[in-house]
């Protein structure tokens, strides 16, 4: 009971005030990638957080299937369409270090509005100008389309900014905690909408270093099946079982 109750702590306690989940979706390879929500299913089946931060809304919702992590980015009170200057962004530490400095496996995925062209930046650069990231050239199968959501939208049919991604795990690896960040940014109000901080900066380029990202986790340990903490604390149940088994085998006497 010990070791189980070990094994929830990563999910339970570490990662209580700043967690994602991420769950498995069969429905991903449906979604039409044009920016926004096209179809009343089209993101039903993925995960579901709703972010405030003062008057802004941000309904965020994600889920992987097969090679893929698919996130949907729902600015739902952001009516001004600065087409070229608003955008969001999503970072992954894929090997969740929380390090006070971008490393080569930190990674940031830009979707700009009105743009169907992606930006991919990762970390371990040199230059301390934009946080340690710099610019590189995208995986093929990138998607980031920055749009327009309406009448389909489940949280909103005025029309309103929103984001769409579709990110292939070769880049990110396949684990089942990473570090996340995700921001947002609306040129009208000059805001940035951080999470996790649930804070606001003014216009910036800049991106928070992985020690302050949150985590986001696959409650169903399906990216991929178990992680290494899981294989860990259930190779340290394992060994008293078989010390006892070989203790009532060899000195039957004393056991019975």
């Amino acid at each position: 009971m010990f070791f189980l109750i070990l094994l929830l702590i990563p999910i339970n306690v570490v990662f209580a005030e700043s967690l994602l989940p991420i769950t498995f979706s069969n429905s991903m390879d449906a979604v039409y990638f044009d920016g926004k929500w096209s179809f009343w299913e089209e993101w039903k089946h993925s995960s579901h957080e709703e972010i405030k931060v003062e008057n802004f809304i941000i309904q965020f919702r994600i889920a992987h299937q097969d090679e893929f992590v698919y996130a949907f980015i729902d600015f739902v009170n952001d009516y001004s369409f600065d087409r070229g200057a608003d955008y969001a962004m999503l970072c992954f530490d894929t090997q969740n270090e929380k390090s006070n400095i971008s490393d080569k496996n930190d990674y940031c995925f830009m979707s700009v509005l009105g743009r169907d062209s992606p930006i991919t930046f990762q970390g371990g650069s040199p230059f301390g100008s934009q946080s340690n990231f710099e610019k590189i050239q995208n995986h093929n199968n990138l998607i980031a389309i920055g749009g327009i959501s309406d009448d389909n939208d489940r949280y909103s049919n005025r029309s309103h900014v929103s984001y769409e991604f579709k990110i292939p795990l070769e880049v990110l690896g396949r684990s089942n905690y990473y570090g996340f960040h995700l921001s947002v940014f609306d040129a009208k109000t000059n805001s940035k909408i951080i999470w996790p901080e649930n804070k606001i900066e003014s216009n910036s380029i800049s991106i928070s270093q992985p020690a302050s990202w949150g985590n986001l986790i696959s409650p169903d340990k399906s990216l991929p099946e178990f992680s290494s903490m899981t294989f860990f604390f259930i190779f340290l149940l394992i060994i008293p079982i078989f010390f006892l088994q070989f203790k009532n085998k060899t000195f039957p006497s004393l056991f019975h």
